[in-house]
């Protein structure tokens, strides 16, 4: 329970591939860091007429429409809802596994239908509730791509240049992260 004993409620962003380019994205958002963005057409759905609140989750998508690189993004939790004057907008903070999925979005025959029934008949806007009933399909989908990408085996030969890039130092656990192979693994120093 949320707010108020309000259910938090979990929301789908549509980002504009040519606006907000995947490269972009990849780039400059990352765990832990705030951002706002602006909401435009905001679709609530069937679970009544709230708009979202700090707590609730979003997941980012970009659709297949305006680009090459369709596909679920990221997620994070809304730390602030605004809407004032006439504009909407979020502010919020990627959470794990997001770093992951952007570099590997999920994008498959499930994942393309898993987003048109959260869309429904209207698939152009840029924020829609997802429905109580699609939010475990919706996590488990993510964390089942996440964990069949990593058990994919490595082919091909590395140099310890490419190797050391698989590497980064996840500061809450204070410790390099090793790549997901022994071989990745053993090139991951300080």
């Amino acid at each position: 329970m949320g707010q108020g004993g309000r259910v938090m409620a979990t929301w789908l962003y549509q980002t504009n591939q040519q606006q907000w380019p995947p490269e972009r994205y990849r780039l400059e958002i990352w765990e832990g860091e705030r951002w706002y963005w602006p909401v435009g057409q905001l679709t609530r759905g069937r679970q009544g007429a709230e708009d979202p609140v700090a707590g609730d989750t979003v997941v980012f998508f970009y659709a297949r429409t305006g680009g090459s690189d369709p596909g679920f993004y990221g997620w994070a939790i809304i730390t602030e809802w605004l809407d004032r004057n006439g504009e909407r907008g979020m502010y919020f903070r990627p959470v794990s596994p997001s770093d992951e999925l952007k570099m590997n979005p999920r994008w498959d025959p499930p994942a393309s239908e898993l987003a048109d029934e959260i869309r429904g008949a209207v698939k152009q806007g840029t924020m829609w509730r997802v429905q109580e009933d699609l939010v475990p399909e919706l996590r488990r989908g993510i964390r089942t791509w996440l964990r069949s990408a990593a058990s994919q085996p490595f082919r091909g030969s590395v140099s310890k240049m490419q190797a050391r890039s698989q590497c980064y130092w996840h500061s809450s656990q204070r410790t390099w992260i090793k790549g997901k192979t022994a071989l990745w693994a053993a090139f991951c120093v300080r």
